[in-house]
């Protein structure tokens, strides 16, 4: 949302701005999810949010308004808005799956088309905690698995912290989805995924041992040439570590 400076700003205009700010605040609070129990409606609702909240993301400013102190959204404040119904929808499964994975997407595009956002912890526990608990709780939902891997494939290169206490969850899904999946999508997803694990090490545990970067990379690379089973992989694989070393 635009952060409005109003101090040059004359009274009228002043007026005009807080009519626009209460309509639009009646507005988002004339739709109460929490009270919908039909699966058809609620699906329709936090697509409508989610809707919205790529709207707010996808606000950019030009240099003569960011001067003239108007800012465009980050991902705390598009959160602040629309947080708390995205992440009540993601709680209800059973039922519910198109709004449930509806919603899980929407964050997952939150979080990863603002990958230079300094989100508030509170708001990246609670998105850890979503993933965690849809791994736990998948249950072959295809739908939803299919949101958090298309729309949350740069996760890992984001370096939003704590993010790698997800990397396992995310690797043993890998695995399945390039052994068994047929859609071209998401496995251009996972692939797009497991690309990222191979700076992950470096990212955070930085070393000046060479040694050790080299060992890294060699585990790293078996790891996901047995993966993907491609001889393409290891022809690239030893292209890189030639030319490491």
């Amino acid at each position: 949302i635009y952060i409005l400076s109003f101090c040059n700003a004359d009274l009228k205009k002043k007026k005009k701005n807080m009519k626009v700010i209460y309509l639009w605040h009646e507005m988002l609070n004339t739709l109460d999810i929490h009270s919908i129990s039909d699966p058809d409606c609620f699906g329709i609702a936090v697509a409508w949010i989610s809707y919205i909240a790529d709207i707010f993301s996808d606000v950019n400013v030009t240099i003569q308004q960011h001067r003239n102190g108007v800012l465009p959204p980050d991902g705390n404040s598009v959160l602040r808005i629309f947080g708390s119904k995205l992440f009540a929808a993601s709680l209800k499964m059973n039922g519910f799956e198109s709004a449930y994975a509806i919603s899980l997407g929407g964050l997952c595009r939150i979080f990863c088309e603002r990958p230079f956002t300094n989100f508030q912890e509170n708001y990246l526990l609670n998105f850890y905690h979503t993933i965690e608990n849809f791994f736990k709780n998948m249950q072959s939902n295809d739908l939803s698995k299919k949101q958090i891997f298309v729309h949350g494939a740069t996760l890992f290169a984001c370096g939003f912290q704590g993010a790698r206490t997800l990397a396992s969850s995310f690797f043993q899904n890998i695995h399945s989805i390039i052994h068994e999946s047929k859609d071209a999508t998401l496995r251009l997803a996972a692939i797009t995924m497991l690309s990222s694990f191979v700076c992950l090490e470096w990212h955070f545990w930085p070393t000046d041992s060479m040694f050790v970067d080299l060992c890294v990379c060699v585990c790293v690379c078996v790891c996901v040439s047995v993966l993907l089973m491609d001889i393409y992989t290891y022809i690239c694989i030893c292209i890189c570590l030639y030319f490491f070393i």
